[in-house]
């Protein structure tokens, strides 16, 4: 009985140690979005490398892939779908994403285009 009440008294102590650690990690991460100043946002940063670094590489990885979109295989054909409905619509059709009424490529290659002149027919100051 003994060795079963000592066991259980390690395990709560582990669990609660490992609570502790998820804590402070919590608390050094949030520090580190709450920095006003880089300066702050520095030491806030070594503080959790230094502290946690399991946690801060977890984090960081987390942080990269955050902003990323990722694509689902279905996602272009709905895309491709959504500009046909677009184009039947409207009569604009879609190509690589942007919007086009009715307007060829020979059309834009005819435009013309003025031409600039060269740096040492510019007058004024400056390199604009």
């Amino acid at each position: 009985m003994a060795r079963t009440h000592k066991t259980a008294h390690i395990k709560a102590a582990m669990a609660e140690k490992e609570r502790l650690a998820k804590e402070s990690r919590r608390d050094d991460i949030a520090r580190v979005q709450d920095a006003r100043t880089r300066f702050e946002r520095a030491q806030a940063l070594k503080t959790v490398q230094r502290s946690h670094p399991r946690g801060y590489r977890r984090w960081k990885r987390e942080k990269s892939t955050e902003n990323t979109s990722e694509e689902r295989p279905g996602d272009a054909e709905a895309q491709e779908d959504e500009d046909e409905n677009v184009a039947e619509s409207t009569g604009v059709e879609a190509k690589n994403g942007s919007y086009s009424a009715d307007v060829s490529e020979e059309d834009v290659a005819q435009t013309p285009v003025a031409e600039e002149p060269s740096g040492r027919q510019r007058q004024g100051k400056g390199p604009f």
